[in-house]
């Protein structure tokens, strides 16, 4: 029989791994090498949203039984109750009733899952590990891509921006865990690594950033630990000489990728990246790329605008010669355009009930505390300008690492 610490590796690195499985069989570019049957790739979308929707009905069980609801949680029911009311009136009437199911069973599906295992006597290494496990699974899913498939498949199945996100999430968290723990620091480290990479090879500019800013300040925060800023410099240093490799042998055309994120830098400098007219290509597709954030987000405004209260439902839309919709690429107008205003300041206050769960017990002066500011302030800030807040890919690895921070906190608050 498993031990208690297995099992929670095994159940959490399961659920964050069976929905990237999920989403690359069900992407379109998959589709350009491997023609799925129609009705194989509907049920496996249905399958991707059943474990969201058991954590609900799992948290309504375990209250019930109970007979009792504490006070603090009565938002996230409020919040349940005015998307469950949405999605039956839009059924009825005929409107956007399945986009209002998806990001209602993602949401309340994955807040549910964190209410409840937060009271939970999960073994924290088994969290902790579980966390390190997906991690290495997504690190493999980039640059087996980059390195490998890329020649056959046009696009990585699952967005690059996706699984970029989850790499400045672990930054955080890999920090702390050199700082605090020096067994395997060395394997923590060549993750840390990876990471840096990956993102720096995500060709998206705003995470790139992102994860500059959020080393600055973790270099700022850990400036009296000499340990810690070794690590840290030495660790920048050599994820660019790892990029210098990528870029020199242009695996998985990475010239592009690093090309479109330090476009404005290296124009006069690099030869290597002119010769082949990359930063010309890059340079037009940073101009289509803002244009068509824009115009998608002007889009979702308009939407809001036609139902401020209560919203439309309508949170994906088309961009010139694109055929797939995508949505507005902030969470906020997402948020209004399918829930209307009354659903954003639901949605707010459930994250407010998030925070206050996650730092009530935090000691302000632990590097904890710290670090689960880090990864709530890298998370929501991103969320602004990528489609990351309803994604099944990001959002259960962000309450995760929240969790993990949490429990941290509670069982080791004497060490600080």
């Amino acid at each position: 029989m498993l031990s208690k610490k297995h099992n929670n590796v095994i159940s959490n690195s399961f659920l964050l791994i069976f929905c990237y499985v999920i989403l690359t069989f069900t992407s379109s570019y998959i589709s350009e090498v491997i023609q799925l049957p129609y009705l194989f790739v509907q049920g496996l979308n249905l399958l991707l949203y059943l474990p969201f929707a058991g954590f609900i009905i799992r948290k309504l069980i375990i209250d019930l039984r109970k007979r009792r609801i504490h006070s603090s949680e009565s938002i996230y029911y409020l919040f349940l109750t005015y998307c469950v009311m949405l999605i039956f009136l839009r059924t009825i009437w005929g409107e956007y009733a399945k986009e209002t199911i998806y990001y209602t069973l993602i949401m309340c599906g994955t807040t549910a899952l964190f209410l409840t295992k937060r009271g939970d006597l999960l073994e924290l290494n088994g969290l902790e590990n579980s966390i390190i496990c997906f991690n290495i699974f997504i690190l493999l899913y980039r640059f087996t891509y980059m390195i490998i498939f890329r020649s056959w498949i046009s696009h990585q199945p699952i967005n690059v921006i996706l699984t970029t996100s989850v790499s400045i999430l672990m930054l955080p968290f890999y920090i702390m865990e050199l700082r605090y723990k020096r067994k395997n620091s060395s394997f923590v480290c060549i993750l840390f690594l990876l990471n840096l990479i990956a993102i720096l090879t995500s060709s998206s500019r705003s995470i790139t950033l992102m994860s500059i800013c959020l080393i600055v300040i973790i270099g700022v925060k850990n400036l009296t630990n000499r340990r810690m800023l070794l690590w840290l410099l030495s660790g920048s240093v050599v994820s660019l000489g790892g990029v210098g490799v990528l870029v020199y042998y242009n695996l998985g055309n990475i010239r592009y990728a690093f090309a479109r994120v330090f476009n404005l830098f290296l124009d006069k400098f690099s030869s290597v990246l002119s010769q082949d007219g990359i930063l010309s290509i890059a340079g037009a597709q940073i101009s289509r790329s803002d244009d068509m954030r824009k115009q998608l987000m002007l889009q979702g405004i308009e939407e809001i605008k036609k139902n401020p209260f209560w919203g439309t439902g309508n949170t994906f839309y088309t961009y010139g010669d694109i055929t797939s919709k995508q949505s507005s690429h902030n969470f906020l107008i997402e948020t209004g355009a399918c829930y209307g205003l009354i659903g954003l300041i639901l949605l707010m206050l459930l994250l407010m009930l998030l925070l206050i769960f996650s730092f009530r017990q935090s000691s302000r002066n632990s590097y904890v505390y710290f670090s689960l500011k880090m990864t709530f302030v890298s998370f929501f800030t991103i969320s602004l300008v990528q489609p990351i807040m309803y994604s099944p890919a990001t959002l259960p690895v962000f309450m995760l690492l929240i969790l993990f921070f949490q429990k941290m906190e509670s069982y080791y608050s004497n060490i600080w």
